[in-house]
């Protein structure tokens, strides 16, 4: 997923998440952000806890800027060349888990959630 120095597969994913989490649902809720840190973890098992959550206050730092917009688009296309259908498929679940981490999936989640999967060929699986 779109090596670049300082950035990784990790902050790729976090983005797609983080963007999930607080770009779309306001009232985010602590349940979330735990369940985004655990599929982060789940996915990069040889990565310390505590890099994932520097990872994700370095996220954070792009989703708050200027370029947001820009390094989703590039985090989106990047898992979409880097993950196998199957994968990708399994990263939409977790997008599906963590809206519903709080009890309440709100129209906006879905369109995002609906939207990815556009970008990464699985629309037909969401049916």
């Amino acid at each position: 997923m779109g090596e670049a120095p300082g950035w990784s597969a990790v902050h790729d994913l976090g983005l797609v998440y983080l963007s999930l989490l607080y770009g779309v649902d306001l009232g985010s809720d602590p349940g979330e952000s735990d369940v985004v840190h655990h599929k982060l973890q789940a996915w990069f098992p040889d990565e310390a806890p505590n890099r994932i959550r520097g990872i994700m206050d370095e996220v954070m730092l792009v989703f708050i800027s200027i370029y947001c917009d820009l390094m989703l688009e590039t985090a989106v296309v990047s898992i979409r060349l880097s993950m196998s259908k199957s994968k990708r498929f399994a990263v939409l679940q977790d997008l599906m888990d963590i809206a519903s981490a709080d009890g309440l999936i709100v129209p906006d989640e879905v369109q995002f959630i609906q939207q990815i999967a556009h970008e990464w060929d699985l629309d037909q699986e969401l049916i």
